[in-house]
């Protein structure tokens, strides 16, 4: 199960201020990949934590955009990903 310990691993940030915006986005990311696959969230999927680490870094590094009124594409990684997940389905 992806923490906000192993996304601040993951994204290098070795400080605390954004530990509940990391919370949030992962919530977010979590919502969103379910929403989009149809496939309910399994913790120790590898497919499943790849992507959400993948959003959230998405979302991270782009939580400005919004201000910025730039719209940012999702890479394709994280479609593919998604596509992937989808067709794949539920794992047991």
């Amino acid at each position: 199960m992806t923490t906000v310990n192993d996304l601040k691993e993951y994204l290098r940030i070795t400080h605390s201020e954004d530990d509940a915006v990391l919370g949030i986005l992962l919530n977010t990311a979590k919502s969103f990949a379910e929403v989009k696959t149809g496939i309910k969230y399994v913790a120790d999927d590898l497919l499943y934590e790849q992507l959400l680490k993948y959003l959230v870094q998405h979302y991270y590094d782009n939580r400005s955009a919004l201000n910025d009124k730039q719209a940012v594409e999702m890479p394709f990684t994280i479609t593919d990903l998604i596509k992937t997940i989808t067709y794949r389905g539920n794992i047991e």
